[in-house]
């Protein structure tokens, strides 16, 4: 009972290790890769807030020229009520689109009748249907900001500009002023085109209601979709700027680790994304090579518990044969030495050299009749 005690904590002892070794391995393991997961995901958010930083420069610049332009092309046009001219106006208005190549045209309307006052550039500067729809939107938001139109697709299919607005107050009690700026929008594509976050990235200009502006990768049939509702536009309600992680996007169906950040002076959002699957295939891989590498030092520690397990069976029967064996030698060495005492035969075990190793008692009484009988 005690051999199989013995060998039985040994057992216990080698599986306990196996055991308290896998475990630790596959926990060290767990810990790293999750380790590794927050480090990517924490990369891939720092990305898309760089870029989307980045982009909110460069659009908080060009709102603000524009806002420039407008303000001078409304100034320009209350003076020509005092006399100014219009032909400086015209020179002043082009030196200054000069420097914003995203300008097409610029017109000021009427803040009551919508009609043109004043137009200069392209086909827009005579006026467009949608300059009543802009004039209320721009009256509703006041001096605080400018309104944004609708993108329009104009020409070939992936030409497309909108129409921004700028309400000006030339004096108190005066009818109200709005200028008009038409801004095309493939240069924006153009620049977001260049910039690259992945095969499955993607970068946005949106309205703050949601609208889509412009957008690569570029989908035609996508700029002028809304995505209200969805998990940007949640994150980014009453927000300036943050990060979200969205499901699948409504655009393209590719969930994305995104960053965003809305434009001073203009109710405009810019938008990354990082594709999830693409940011974590590289993880997901060393997930797999930690796991096989896991799993195959997991199988050959079992395999040696298993090996000594074994191993400790047959030393117990072996050691319990042994026992046995001496058990049976032991009794069988009484029983020859009870037989061998109390018999009357001489018994005697002698060497090849003569000498002797036993000579049993019956020698006495053997050697006591030989000096009896001996004759005096």
């Amino acid at each position: 009972m005690n051999l199989k005690r013995s060998y039985r904590s040994l057992v216990v002892g080698v599986w306990a290790g196996v055991l308290t070794t896998c475990l630790g391995l596959a926990t060290v393991t767990v810990w790293t890769d999750t380790r590794d997961y927050e480090r990517t995901i924490r990369d891939a958010r720092s990305t898309a807030e760089a870029v989307v930083q980045a982009l909110g420069q460069e659009a908080n610049r060009l709102v603000s020229s524009v806002d420039m332009l407008l303000s001078a092309a409304a100034a320009r046009v209350d003076a020509h009520t005092f006399g100014a001219s219009p032909t400086y106006t015209r020179q002043l208005l082009s030196g200054l689109m000069a420097h914003i190549p995203a300008v097409m045209a610029v017109r000021v309307l009427d803040g009551t009748t919508a009609g043109v006052l004043f137009g200069q550039g392209g086909v827009g500067a005579e006026g467009r249907s949608t300059d009543a729809e802009l004039v209320r939107a721009a009256l509703a938001v006041g001096q605080s900001e400018l309104a944004i139109g609708w993108p329009t697709r104009i020409g070939p299919a992936d030409s497309w500009f909108v129409s921004v607005a700028r309400m000006v107050m030339p004096r108190p009690g005066e009818t109200p002023l709005v200028a008009v700026a038409d801004l095309s929008l493939t240069e924006l594509q153009r620049l977001y085109g260049q910039l690259d976050l992945g095969p499955n990235g993607a970068i946005g200009l949106l309205r703050s209601d949601g609208v889509i502006l412009v957008r690569h990768p570029y989908v035609p049939d996508k700029v002028g979709l809304s995505v209200a509702g969805g998990t940007l536009m949640r994150a980014a309600a009453g927000a300036a700027g943050g990060t979200y992680e969205g499901s699948a996007s409504p655009i393209d169906g590719v969930p994305r680790y995104g960053s965003f950040q809305r434009v001073s002076g203009a109710p405009l959002l810019v938008t990354t994304g990082v594709s999830k699957d693409e940011t974590l295939a590289a993880w997901r891989d060393g997930v797999r090579q930690d796991a096989a590498v896991v799993l195959g030092i997991s199988t050959v520690l079992v395999g040696l518990g298993f090996g000594l397990t074994r191993a400790l069976t047959r030393h117990r029967d072996l050691e319990a044969e042994a026992r046995r064996a001496a058990g049976m030698l032991s009794a069988g060495e009484a029983r020859y030495r009870l037989l061998a005492e109390n018999t009357s035969e001489l018994i005697v075990l002698a060497h090849d050299d003569g000498r002797r190793s036993y000579v049993s008692p019956a020698v006495r009484r053997l050697l006591r009749r030989v000096a009896e009988e001996a004759p005096h």
